[in-house]
């Protein structure tokens, strides 16, 4: 599934300079043999047209006072603290950069984070944060998201940005030496944050 998503995404944004609409191997015979290799690409028309009504009408949460949420006043109050939270972390682009690569390859994803207020602030503040590539994300494979119990977020940062960030950290990988299936090369490191729900009475 996430490489289909791959091979989606890349095809969507095909031009004949890239040749993402191509078979590689017939793509660099003809190039290496001088020949044209056009591409005309109908596909990105079609994205740009769901995305682009998206914009013109973009998505966002609602509360409705229902099952355990029966008072209309804590709906509103919720709303608002719901559309509070979306202001200060500009959601449309958050929520259009994961509608876009949800139309274009079917995985589109956001954080609900939370960060300091300010640089001089113990106060946290919740936040809405966009995944720029969906490919760094992994979920459970429930099929209803309600049912999902965790998940991984990866990140690609330089050995100097790991021992900056994390200067007591020691680098450890979860595969022999010998197959670390790319959590650690000579300049980068593998960085996974992992998330899970707990389900409480």
């Amino acid at each position: 599934l996430r490489e289909a998503s791959r091979d989606d995404r890349r095809f969507a944004f095909g031009d004949s300079e890239n040749g993402f609409q191509w078979h590689p191997k017939v793509w660099q015979d003809r190039r290496t043999g001088d020949k044209p290799c056009l591409t005309i690409n109908k596909t990105k028309t079609h994205v740009a047209l769901i995305v682009n009504a998206a914009k013109q009408n973009p998505p966002g949460a609602k509360i409705l006072p229902v099952d355990g949420l029966k008072d209309p006043k804590s709906a509103d109050l919720m709303g608002g603290l719901i559309r509070d939270i979306e202001a200060r972390s500009n959601s449309k682009a958050v929520y259009l950069n994961a509608y876009d690569t949800a139309v274009s390859g079917g995985l589109g994803f956001w954080f609900v984070d939370y960060d300091y207020e300010s640089a001089d602030s113990f106060d946290y503040e919740t936040k809405l944060r966009p995944v720029i590539d969906p490919d760094c994300v992994y979920v459970d494979a429930e099929r209803d998201p309600k049912k999902r119990k965790w998940g991984f977020v990866f990140e690609e940062i330089s050995t100097e940005e790991f021992k900056e960030r994390w200067p007591d950290a020691e680098e450890s990988t979860w595969a022999p030496i010998d197959a670390r299936m790319g959590w650690r090369t000579e300049k980068t490191v593998r960085v996974a944050n992992y998330y899970w729900r707990e389900d409480k009475a």
